[in-house]
């Protein structure tokens, strides 16, 4: 149990400066904010210590903060462009499908 407990504290370190370097490209100031927040950073730590008796406090918690509705948002942005742009393949596609048969007459006439 020890085991997993650290290798949980490590992946989350792991995210967290993985975040903080991809936000850091993105935005100064969403950085700012990140490293200035230790309330969640600490609620997190605790979450992996003590797994079994807080998580769905930290959940809580974390999804109630300022980094989880910008997360929220994000992975709803996200979405919103991926539907999107699967629309525009779909209407791409529908669009050579009728100029291939639209030449398919055109050579039937000629």
């Amino acid at each position: 149990m020890a085991s997993a407990v650290k290798y949980l504290s490590n992946v989350a370190k792991s995210v967290k400066y993985a975040s903080i370097d991809v936000l850091k490209e993105l935005n100064p100031v969403i950085t700012d904010h990140i490293e200035t927040n230790a309330d969640v950073a600490k609620t997190t730590y605790s979450t992996i210590k003590n797994f079994k008796s807080i998580s769905a406090k930290a959940v809580k918690s974390l999804s109630n903060s300022q980094v989880g509705e910008l997360a929220k948002e994000a992975k709803n942005k996200i979405l919103k462009k991926v539907l999107f742009i699967i629309k525009l393949e779909k209407i791409k596609c529908l669009m050579q499908h009728q100029l291939i048969c639209l030449m398919e007459r055109i050579s039937i006439l000629v």
